[in-house]
């Protein structure tokens, strides 16, 4: 048996064999509690195998992604009539190198403890599919392999990325037990069109849909509620107001003006990029459209550039095609050299984030946030004309290149 007690009970939170479910908004301790008890673990010599569902949750973790360990292989329907979610009847198991590399990854064998962050992102499926290879993987019937499992998430944030979200498939599990039950109960009422008595598609009995679902429906549940991160520093009525909104959001409730004017500095094109003042240069600003994105997206490198006294590099994107693109090559040209969606830009010191998942082990994943430290030229030409580039043009300018630069 292991488990963690609260600080006025003796009694463990969770067993061996059980499944908790750790819930509340942004700020209120859930990566912390996955760095308490990796801690705790270590203390006894326990292991910590974490899992996610995108590679930048993965590597905050030390974990891997959920499609990198599970190598869902779905058991279809023959039914033409059923397709998606509803045709899955079964998940096939790995075969024997798999299992290795599975039980190797998670280091099974260690009886580690399970922890899926940002559970919002998991399907019902994926859930089900963690539970059948931890029971192929430890020999055992039990729920997850009889292991200590803890899912960790806002579900009022991302919803599952592709497939049903966990609490949509519980909600869908019970609307469809209950009228099927209706229906058994009174034989001879008027039965609405697509429910019987018989469960169909994704609602039969042993489907991944439904056992996803019962999974989080059999969960023991913590709900964080105090809010620490935006309670700790001069801007507390700022950050109580922003975590607000974001339940109200979570909620599925829109936001009125007065939310937004209390809690967020209104941007003023005129006023917010100029020269004066420097205090917001480096914070976020959130925007509606990709084009509103890229309209700033220039002004604010320079303004960047400016302050912190560094050049800004820029060089055309590749793109396959332009749909919209002006029917004369001259006035293409012209909408290439003003639309900042065909550059890419470069600054010294200024933030910036992966996109892609470069190297898991050293924590670059798609998603990491960084800082922009240097580029590397081409070859001798380029390199040849930075530096003239650089001597001629001020601080705070804009240096053009002809070929995008080696790399980042």
């Amino acid at each position: 048996m292991m488990g963690f007690t609260s600080e006025d009970s003796d009694r463990p939170i969770l067993e061996d064999g059980k499944v908790l479910l750790v819930t509340g908004p942004a700020g209120t301790g859930k990566s912390e509690l996955i760095k308490v008890i990796k801690k705790r673990l270590e203390l006894r010599k326990r292991i910590l195998s974490g899992l996610a569902n995108n590679g930048i949750n993965a590597v905050h973790i030390g974990g891997h992604t959920l499609d990198s360990v599970l190598c869902l292989d779905y058991i279809k329907s023959t039914s033409p009539k059923l397709r998606g979610e509803d045709s899955i009847e079964g998940i096939e198991p790995l075969t024997k190198r798999q299992l290795d590399q599975f039980k190797d990854r998670l280091q099974i064998l260690e009886n580690p403890v399970i922890v899926v962050d940002e559970i919002s992102t998991c399907s019902a499926v994926y859930l089900a599919g963690l539970s059948i290879r931890l029971q192929q993987a430890t020999g055992s019937d039990e729920p997850f392999g009889g292991l200590f499992v803890m899912l960790v998430g806002d579900f009022g944030q991302n919803e599952s990325i592709g497939g049903t979200s966990l609490p949509k498939a519980v909600f869908q599990i019970m609307e469809n037990d209950k009228k099927r039950q209706s229906i058994l109960d009174n034989p001879n009422q008027v039965i609405k069109r697509g429910y019987t008595s018989v469960k169909k598609g994704k609602y039969r009995d042993g489907t991944p849909f439904r056992l996803g679902a019962e999974l989080i429906m059999n969960a023991q549940w913590v709900g964080l509620q105090q809010q620490i991160r935006s309670t700790d520093g001069e801007d507390d009525e700022k950050g109580l107001e922003h975590n607000d909104n974001l339940d109200v959001l979570g909620e599925g409730k829109p936001l009125c003006n007065d939310n937004l004017k209390r809690a967020y500095k209104t941007f003023n094109a005129k006023r917010d990029l100029s020269d004066v003042g420097e205090g917001w240069h480096k914070a976020p600003v959130l925007v509606t459209t990709n084009l509103e994105r890229h309209l700033l997206m220039e002004p604010m490198v320079r303004r960047f550039a400016r302050i912190e006294k560094k050049h800004v590099y820029r060089w055309k994107v590749e793109y396959k095609g332009w749909k919209q693109a002006p029917s004369q090559f001259i006035w293409e040209s012209d909408a290439i050299e003003q639309n900042t969606c065909f550059w890419e830009y470069f600054v010294e010191g200024a933030e910036c984030y992966f996109i892609d998942n470069v190297n898991k082990s050293h924590r670059q994943a798609n998603g990491t946030r960084a800082e922009f430290h240097s580029i590397v030229a081409r070859d001798e030409r380029q390199e040849e004309e930075i530096a003239r580039a650089e001597e001629s043009t001020p601080l705070g300018g804009v240096i053009t290149l002809e070929r995008p630069p080696l790399s980042v």
